[in-house]
């Protein structure tokens, strides 16, 4: 049986309760015979958003940007990152965004 591994991006700035609120969902998701890995680019929250996510998800890569780049900034830089990993696809999710637990099977 053939794994498909997806990498999911998810850009936020001070949105801290958000994007745990997105993190949960989407652990929470039927994923099949996908692997799904989590990144989190952080926009330089200043609400302590990455210190948080490490200590509470310390299985989710946190790509800290340094600046604010904004939505498209953050989305760039994060799928630079994981361009260079071995994924077949890139799912990128905003910070308020809410998952059915069957989302991701139909995509892939």
């Amino acid at each position: 049986m053939k794994i498909t591994k997806v990498a999911a991006i998810i850009v936020t700035w001070n949105k801290r309760k958000d994007v745990c609120t997105v993190i949960e969902d989407i652990e929470n998701l039927d994923l099949q015979n996908i692997s799904l890995d989590i990144f989190v680019v952080d926009n330089a929250s200043q609400d302590g958003t990455q210190n948080y996510l490490e200590l509470h998800y310390p299985h989710i890569k946190v790509l800290q940007t340094g600046k604010n780049l904004g939505g498209s900034g953050g989305f760039s830089q994060g799928m630079n990152f994981v361009s260079n990993l071995d994924y077949q696809y890139i799912w990128l999710l905003d910070n308020d965004v809410r998952l059915d637990p069957y989302a991701l099977v139909p995509l892939v």
